[in-house]
């Protein structure tokens, strides 16, 4: 016979189960791959059915360290799911570096007129973009301006400051850079966290 403490215990396991599953759709809906934990859930049900009959000790611990196991097993697969996020963050911001370097082999390579030209250019595609709120289109344009700016001759630079300083105030206004910082404070933690 099942006492209240047994089916106490056994609502608990059960609602572990419940709250297991939830956390693995809501991981698979974030596309982690939870094959394998589903495929053990689909165990424990059982087992606890199992527990429920035998009214023993033993079959309430079997399902408490499954259940546990699983839960150590979504832990890790949040971890590698980090892990590939930042790995992948990285090589995206490794591409745009390399990406960065090339426009600035390039720009070496311009004439002064060419140099002129490009940087007009970009600053008016970064004005239509900014008339249309389009602030995740400027801000490409606002880097790849700064990048040039060097090579610009001196009577230019002071125009293309005040035409940067334009853009910058827009793009701060608008929130970009607070959301570009989120991605620089992860660097850093990924920097401290390999020793760089």
């Amino acid at each position: 016979m099942m006492t209240s403490e047994d089916q106490e215990e056994i609502r608990i396991l059960k609602q572990h189960l419940q709250t297991l599953r939830e956390r693995v759709s809501r991981s698979r809906k974030e596309g982690m791959d939870t094959r394998i934990v589903e495929i053990k859930l689909m165990n424990i049900m059982p087992k606890i059915m199992m527990a429920k009959v035998t009214n023993t000790k033993e079959d309430m611990g079997v399902v408490a360290n499954l259940l546990a196991d699983l839960e150590r097993e979504m832990k890790q697969l949040r971890k590698e799911q980090r892990f590939e996020d930042i790995l992948r963050q990285v090589a995206e911001e490794e591409r745009h570096q390399m990406d960065k370097e090339d426009r600035e082999k390039d720009y070496v390579q311009l004439s002064q007129e060419e140099i002129i030209s490009k940087t007009n250019k970009l600053i008016n595609q970064a004005r239509e973009h900014l008339d249309k709120k389009e602030f995740e289109k400027v801000y490409p344009i606002y880097l790849e301006v700064q990048g040039i700016y060097r090579y610009l001759p001196k009577e230019l630079k002071q125009r293309v400051f005040n035409d940067s300083m334009l853009i910058y105030n827009r793009l701060r206004s608008s929130g970009i850079f607070k959301r570009k910082s989120k991605w620089e404070m992860l660097l850093k933690k990924i920097g401290r966290r390999f020793g760089k």
